[in-house]
């Protein structure tokens, strides 16, 4: 993950979630505003602003060491809506998780993560100058893009990065659409082991990162936009990782491949059949079989 910004830190913040996508961690640099030390912070423990987390203060006007690391996150829950998806997270400090808390001092920023990659950034509404409490801080944000799962993962598979400063940290198209290919692949591959195994199935495309086709090189969104264009026309349109099934060819290359359940059958001229009603171009659609058993012999052409 590349540093963009320069006045901020930036956090691991659950350790149990979104393990499987390393690129998740990774500390960044931050000068934040450090407390005056002029010791003329509330006089008693009762007048704390960190028993309020609705106090906002200025940090340079506070007794309390603000703490070089953003707060740690953790989220509680992943709710998908019709345009993305909300988040609920919960703040601590990172630096004293059971002392007198922190203070927020810039805008501050979450990174959403799962087991498959990131999720996407959004800017919490937790203004700089915002006392933490010790006890935490119960916070929502919002995520938007199509590339978003519609369905909500076990909590453990998520995890949340937390950046302070006036700028969002850079998130990769290509790793917010690799992402979505992969967790998209994993969904359909259960579908597919459940109902489609040793039966001849339309095949419509295969595609790899990288790939040079007609003028165009494909990337994992242009790749992943293709594959929800063919789902609005078959629902039971699947996505499946080539690498991950023995009846793909392994060439080196990772093979977006979308089969269309509802054109299944134990026949490959059936399936033949269905790409000409379906009007697709001979190089279009053929029929592929569908097997944990390696074969020779897994495609039917039309002639």
């Amino acid at each position: 993950m590349p540093v963009l910004l320069t006045v901020l830190v930036i956090a691991v913040v659950a350790l149990v979630g979104g393990a499987i996508w390393a690129s998740a961690t990774g500390y960044f640099d931050k000068t934040a505003s450090q407390a005056s030390g002029d010791d003329t912070g509330p006089a008693a423990p009762s007048d704390d602003p960190s028993d309020d987390p609705a106090t906002v203060v200025n940090p340079t006007d506070y007794d309390r060491d603000t703490c070089d690391v953003a707060p740690s996150a953790k989220v509680t829950r992943y709710q998908p809506t019709s345009n993305g998806a909300t988040v609920d997270l919960t703040l601590t400090s990172y630096c004293d998780p059971n002392g007198e808390g922190d203070i927020i001092t810039d805008a501050l920023w979450v990174q959403v993560v799962d087991d498959y990659g990131p999720l996407g950034t959004a800017r919490t509404n937790v203004a700089a100058g915002t006392v933490l409490p010790a006890s935490g801080l119960s916070i929502q944000v919002t995520l938007s893009g199509t590339h978003l799962p519609t369905t909500a993962l076990l909590l453990s598979s998520y995890a949340a990065l937390t950046v302070e400063g006036a700028s969002p940290p850079a998130m990769d198209d290509d790793d917010l659409y690799l992402g979505a290919l992969s967790r998209q692949a994993a969904q359909d591959t259960t579908y597919t082991q459940s109902t489609l195994m040793e039966r001849w199935v339309p095949q419509l495309s295969s595609k790899y990162v990288g790939l040079r086709l007609d003028n165009t090189t494909w990337d994992a969104k242009a790749i992943w936009e293709s594959f929800r264009t063919y789902q609005n026309s078959y629902p039971t349109a699947v996505l499946l990782n080539s690498r991950q099934w023995t009846n793909f060819k392994d060439d080196g290359h990772t093979y977006w491949v979308v089969l269309v359940g509802g054109g299944a059958s134990t026949s490959s001229d059936t399936v033949l059949s269905w790409c000409d009603a379906e009007h697709w171009g001979f190089d279009d659609c053929y029929a592929k079989y569908m097997s944990n058993t390696f074969m020779e012999h897994t495609a039917e052409y039309r002639k």
